[in-house]
């Protein structure tokens, strides 16, 4: 709980950079909800690399820890936009998230 706590006061701001008087504990329940699909989304993106993938054989022992840092990558291109769209209001910053994003990578 401590760690969503402190990635709810980073994001608001550094990533999203609210001013002192925009900052509003009521965003916190929607980044909460932003989290939790970050979190199946990196579940499932790991099961499905791991498993859908010869990753074993191409990898060997390591196969579940680079699934699951592939997922958590491929989660945060997930959560950026969506944070930057409904947790903290964003609307224009979200779609140039998706573009820089995905210019980036």
């Amino acid at each position: 709980m401590a760690g969503i706590v402190v990635s709810f006061v980073l994001n608001q701001r550094f990533t999203f950079s609210a001013h002192q008087e925009a900052r509003q504990w009521s965003r916190f329940m929607p980044f909460v909800a932003v989290a939790l699909v970050g979190l199946v989304c990196t579940w499932l993106i790991s099961l499905a690399l791991r498993y859908g993938l010869p990753l074993p054989a191409l990898i060997g022992k390591s196969s579940a820890s680079v699934a699951f840092a592939m997922a958590t990558v491929l989660a945060s291109l997930i959560t950026y936009p969506l944070n930057a769209l409904f947790v903290f209001g964003k609307k224009r910053s979200a779609t140039a998230a998706i573009a820089t994003t995905a210019a980036t990578s």
